[in-house]
């Protein structure tokens, strides 16, 4: 059997199962390693072992009726190892077929290997941890930046929101002091003052424009403002 999976071993294929939640990672990392469309052994072997997990579950069931779910699962997660090894056969002082050291070695005709190479490597659930707590400490650290960015550009916009408010009341000062001395020019000459001009009516809603946080990295290009007269 020849894996498809690259250079990298099965128990990095396995590892990676078991933090994806995966609850048989060694069955489905054979699986995802060495099975292929037009690879008819391997596809047999990989049935071969779900047909004998699902013996395994029967006669679990059956000792124990009262069993829940999770406790089946738990005796069939410790015996994965055997399952292969009853599928692929085990060679006299060799590894379990197509698992390198990723099974369990024959020793009882070895005197030259210590007894931890018979033992399947163990996944470190401390470094699984660690693993996780860093993914969750980077990622609140992204979401605290983007919230920052977010504020910092809201507060920037309603400032300039309010600086555009604060200039249309000066221009609205300005214009009505134009128009009273344009009406006091007209009454000294004795002549009607001319109508007031027609401007369109403000939008309804004057309230500051909205900032949506579509691009975190880049918020401040992102802000439009409406400078014409409100």
């Amino acid at each position: 059997m020849h894996h498809h999976t690259g250079s990298s071993p099965i128990i990095y294929t396995m590892e990676e199962l078991k933090i994806q939640g995966e609850q048989l990672p060694i069955i489905k990392g054979f699986e995802k390693t060495y099975v292929r469309a037009d690879d008819e052994d391997t596809t047999k072997k990989y049935n071969d072992m779900v047909d004998e997990v699902n013996k395994r579950k029967d006669a679990f069931k059956e000792q124990h009726p009262d069993a829940m779910e999770e406790q089946i699962m738990e005796s069939i997660q410790s015996q994965q190892i055997e399952v292969l090894g009853t599928v692929l056969k085990t060679r006299r002082r060799k590894e379990i077929r197509g698992m390198g050291r990723g099974g369990e070695r024959d020793l009882s005709h070895s005197s030259n290997c210590s007894t931890s190479c018979s033992r399947p490597p163990r996944v470190d659930e401390q470094q699984l941890q660690e693993v996780q707590q860093r993914y969750e400490q980077r990622l609140k650290k992204s979401k605290d930046r983007a919230q920052q960015q977010l504020t910092e550009v809201q507060r920037r916009a309603q400032q300039q929101f309010q600086e555009v408010q604060q200039r249309a009341l000066r221009v609205d000062s300005m214009y009505s002091a134009v128009q009273s001395q344009v009406a006091a020019l007209y009454e000294h000459l004795g002549m009607p003052p001319p109508p007031p001009p027609q401007f369109p009516p403000p939008p309804p809603d004057a309230s500051p424009p909205h900032v949506s946080p579509q691009n975190n990295d880049d918020l401040g290009d992102n802000i439009e403002l409406d400078n014409g007269r409100p």
